[in-house]
């Protein structure tokens, strides 16, 4: 139950950083979202597989 599984480590780290920066050029923002929705489609392919 206390397992995370791999492919939503990324997606975790991902989110506590972006908590931790709420202030952020609108370049970084729009990169980090499009980071974190890649690493959502590839966990759900993983998990699909």
């Amino acid at each position: 139950m206390l397992i995370i599984p791999m492919n939503l480590l990324p997606f975790y780290f991902s989110m506590k950083w972006l908590s931790s920066n709420y202030t952020c050029v609108t370049w970084n923002c729009v990169r980090t979202f499009f980071i974190v929705a890649l690493l959502i489609i590839v966990g759900l392919i993983v998990l699909a597989v």
